[in-house]
């Protein structure tokens, strides 16, 4: 099918469309007609639970009801519809997320070639049997975790676009290599010799084009010699540069040596310094000088020659003051989406199951940092 996609039309969910609660993202189209010739057998609408077929297996989300009217399920993900007044379709999504349901899908899985499910295998796993009152209830409690870390997600991506756009349409007049405005410390640490919660970072976790660092793992979990940076350092992943994987640090730890640290010289220049560093212009020109064909990796050598846009001292210590300010409120926004993660993973099992009830949630979810 991916032969006949359009520019616009129906919406299909693929797996890339599955990244959280909701299907999502950008999608490919497939024209009307094509769709009515030979897709109107593979709809999904508004309140459908959307599995991975092949590939991933797991992966589950739900077709929401703000988006489009009628979306074409890929060849690689199936569509269950639930009947509302036996089950509610937000207890199904989350009753699919657990350790358990997972557990009952690699079970069944055909192994043969690229492990697969079927239709037939969906309809032979078990959610718990709970009251669609219950259901219902648990949906909510969970919904509104789920919620709020969208809405600080969104502001985050928000933030990232305004300050790219705040350093690019400042007035610049001149230009100034990243060395003035940053040091690159090289400060190995054996992860086995330090505290094990110490955080850690792995390109992994470092998201793509968004200068906001929302996951980490880890020392226990870390091997080899790593690097040690400080919170407020830029963490430039040097690995395949064109990635654009750049973040603040938020606090400090380790992370891995495919990632430069680089530490601004001024601290009241820090929030231009990074968001110049993490533009698209840095990217490009330091990807054209990265060395190696299948692992092209930056330097700190080719990184330090590249010339930013520079406002003047002034300006730029007034971007920067707008920036830590910003920077601040999303990093307390992320820090608390991993509380709410925590929370909900908590009591997802233990809600589904029917082994905590609703009730006996609040004083849990009322202790959450706002």
């Amino acid at each position: 099918m991916s032969n006949d996609y359009e520019d616009s039309g129906i919406p299909v969910i693929r797996g890339t469309n599955m990244d959280g609660r909701y299907v999502g993202g950008d999608f490919v189209f497939v024209s009307p007609e094509k769709f009515e010739r030979d897709l109107s057998r593979n709809i999904a609408r508004a309140g459908d639970v959307v599995f991975t077929q092949r590939g991933t297996l797991g992966q589950v989300a739900l077709v929401p009801d703000d988006g489009y009217e009628t979306y074409v399920v890929s060849q690689s993900q199936m569509r269950l519809r639930v009947d509302a007044d036996r089950a509610c379709a937000e207890f199904v999504y989350y009753a699919a997320t657990t350790p358990q349901f997972l557990r009952q899908i690699n079970d069944r899985a055909i192994s043969t070639g690229v492990p697969h499910t079927n239709l037939g295998i969906l309809a032979e796993l078990e959610v718990p049997s709970l009251p669609l009152p219950d259901q219902q209830a648990i949906a909510e409690v969970l919904g509104a975790l789920d919620d709020k870390i969208a809405a600080n997600t969104r502001l985050a991506a928000t933030a990232d676009e305004f300050v790219r756009a705040l350093v690019a349409l400042s007035d610049c007049t001149d230009s100034i290599p990243l060395s003035k405005l940053f040091t690159s410390p090289r400060i190995g640490v054996d992860p086995t010799q330090i505290e094990p919660t110490t955080p850690y970072v792995g390109l992994e976790h470092v998201p793509r084009r968004s200068m906001w660092l929302s996951e980490a793992g880890i020392a226990q979990d870390a091997s080899s010699t790593k690097s040690a940076f400080e919170a407020g350092d830029l963490l430039f992943g040097k690995l395949r540069p064109y990635f654009h994987k750049v973040v603040t640090a938020p606090f400090s730890g380790i992370c891995s040596t495919d990632i430069l640290v680089l530490r601004p010289r001024d601290a009241d220049l820090s929030g231009f310094a990074s968001a110049a560093a993490a533009s698209d212009a840095v990217i490009a020109s330091v990807t054209a000088s990265s060395e190696g064909t299948r692992m092209p990796r930056a330097s700190w050598r080719d990184l330090a020659a590249v010339d930013v846009p520079w406002p003047g001292h002034s300006a730029a210590t007034r971007i920067s003051e707008e920036i830590a300010s910003i920077r601040d409120t999303v990093h307390a926004g992320l820090a608390e989406n991993r509380t709410l993660a925590a929370t909900r993973d908590a009591l997802l099992p233990k809600l589904v199951s029917g082994a905590l009830r609703v009730k006996d949630t609040q004083s849990m979810i009322e202790e959450v940092p706002r």
